[in-house]
């Protein structure tokens, strides 16, 4: 499953949210004990070069282990389609999401203007 945002060219807003996943015999679940992990953000266009390096994301709410990163003016600056990921860090443990079968997809579209 691909998961598509949409942003248009130099758009700051919305935020991409997402709740952190996995499977668990066949299913997909929120992943518990968040509280106290970290967060980081990377996009890189596809077939292309990092667009977005570990940047800084929030866990807004770890007991459904919610993530968001709030767009910096130069994210969505470049139209295309960008492959993105958040890494978790949980008691010194290195964690990619999504993982398995999903993706993030980005998407930034040019202005009609």
């Amino acid at each position: 499953m691909i998961d598509f945002f949409q942003m248009g060219k130099g758009d700051q807003l919305p935020s991409l949210i997402i709740q952190a996943t996995t499977r668990v015999d066949g299913q997909t679940v929120p992943l518990p004990g968040l509280a106290g992990g970290s967060v980081v953000f990377t996009m890189k266009a596809e077939g292309g070069a990092v667009k977005i390096n570990r940047a800084g994301a929030t866990i807004v709410d770890a007991a459904n282990a919610i993530l968001r990163y709030d767009w910096q003016t130069t994210d969505t600056d470049t139209p295309g389609e960008y492959d993105a990921e958040f890494e978790l860090t949980i008691a010194g443990k290195k964690l990619t999401v999504p993982n398995g079968p999903r993706k993030i997809k980005v998407r930034v579209t040019e202005d009609l203007d």
